[in-house]
């Protein structure tokens, strides 16, 4: 997977389970932030910074993702 330029979005789906899907975003001096979504369910979410995070629960939610089970 290739990183996406600042403020770039990728959405990667895989074929045996299209229900799943990673969501990545270049946050640029924030950082990285990437979440995987079951069912427009996020399921887990890493980032590089505390900061990528916070961006990465706030873009989950412009996507209309349910955030609510992920780990604080």
């Amino acid at each position: 997977m290739t990183v996406p330029s600042v403020g770039g979005v990728i959405v990667s789906q895989g074929s045996n389970t299209p229900a799943r899907s990673y969501h990545l975003v270049n946050w640029g001096v924030a950082g990285l932030g990437v979440a995987l979504v079951e069912e427009r369910q996020a399921t887990g979410i890493w980032a590089s910074t505390p900061e990528a995070r916070d961006l990465q629960k706030d873009q989950l939610k412009v996507e209309d993702v349910d955030i609510s089970r992920l780990q604080e």
